[in-house]
């Protein structure tokens, strides 16, 4: 009997060693590929979110400083505010329309409790797990000013302490709305009326859809065609905020920009964030030394400012760094107005500069 042939064929061990080669070579590729591409992404979405908060924290602190003392009138006189207003209205006289405070000291009311919009307390500038540096270096801006929504009074006033009347459209208009006993930022109770020769800060004791009862009298009957509006402000500074964002029980601080109102009746009102990631926070004064309406110097520092009356530009410098760590190869330390930060992570970091003229105080 003819024994059969046997014809399977299989691998060497060569071709199975070549085989595995050339697939963890493949596979090396599209690992690098991955990596490459997943690295990009990390990177350009933290680059587009830092641009956004960079963007977004210039526009914000330049609106305000390019509104801070205006009441409505176009002349660049700086008109004296009366103020009437009863309770403890904050300081309204032309030195606190605009100022400053280096690294957190001298802010006023000192020792009050500052929060966040969940309630929480923040430490202004303190050393705090995470964020010492940022905390160390930023600075504090506060501005005073009036609405952007303007009413015209419709009728002279009967006497200095009689009602003020404007149209319902006006009143309807007004953000913040006039409220008695009004919470900011929503409602507002401090009034400026002006015929931009005179000024007056009163709280509002009575309204109605057309009418604006003063709480005393006025140092004058203002004409029709005078300019009411609510008093607002802001205050700039970085802190933490304290969150823990993985749930873990522990909390992750992230520098932040926050924007704070004014302080009425001896109450901070409640902190809220402008933009995450803000790492240093800096203030150049602008001083018209020359009486001519432009910046003659530039003040590094607050305490250098010789009359904030005299202030007439703001140079705003920020730097931003990632939420995320690892989104550079290797650490970096970046050279910050003079200052070196970073080089204890791999986190991205940019800066973001802008000057800003207020308007009520340059041609």
């Amino acid at each position: 009997m003819k024994a059969e042939r046997n014809n399977y064929k299989g691998f060497t061990i060569i071709e199975l060693m070549v085989v595995v080669a050339l697939s963890s070579f493949l596979l090396l590729g599209v690992i690098q590929i991955f990596s490459a591409n997943s690295q990009n992404y990390r990177f350009s979405t933290a680059f587009a979110r830092m641009q956004d908060n960079g963007r977004i924290a210039l526009e914000e602190i330049a609106r305000d400083i390019r509104m801070a003392g205006y009441i409505g009138c176009a002349s660049r006189q700086q008109i004296a505010i009366n103020s009437v207003a009863n309770n403890f209205p904050p300081n309204v006289t032309s030195q606190q329309h605009i100022t400053g405070f280096d690294s957190g000291t001298g802010f006023n009311p000192a020792g009050q409790i500052i929060n966040d919009t969940r309630g929480t307390a923040l430490n202004v500038c303190d050393a705090v797990r995470g964020n010492t540096a940022s905390c160390r270096v930023s600075d504090i801006l506060q501005i005073i000013r009036s609405a952007e929504t303007i009413g015209v009074t419709t009728n002279d006033m009967a006497n200095s302490g009689s009602v003020v009347t404007v149209s319902a459209n006006d009143m309807a208009a007004y953000f913040p709305a006039a409220g008695v006993g009004g919470t900011p930022p929503l409602q507002e109770d401090l009034m400026l009326i002006t015929d931009c020769q005179r000024a007056d800060l009163f709280r509002a004791s009575a309204v109605t859809p057309t009418n604006i009862t003063p709480n005393t009298n006025l140092q004058t009957d203002y004409p029709a065609d005078s300019f009411l509006m609510p008093l607002v402000g802001a205050t700039y500074f970085i802190a933490t905020d304290g969150r823990d964002r993985d749930n873990d029980g522990v909390a992750d601080p992230v520098a932040t920009l926050y924007r704070m109102g004014i302080s009425d009746a001896g109450i901070l009102p409640q902190a809220v964030p402008i933009a995450r990631g803000v790492e240093a926070l800096e203030f150049s004064y602008g001083e018209d030394t020359q009486g001519d309406q432009y910046a003659d110097v530039y003040r590094n520092t607050a305490a250098a400012v010789t009359d904030f009356t005299r202030v007439v530009s703001i140079r705003v410098a920020i730097l931003l760094k990632s939420e995320n760590d690892f989104i550079t190869d290797t650490p970096a330390v970046v050279t910050f107005l003079g200052n070196n930060i970073g080089g204890g992570d791999q986190r991205l970091r940019l800066q973001f500069f802008t000057t800003v003229g207020l308007r009520n105080r340059v041609p």
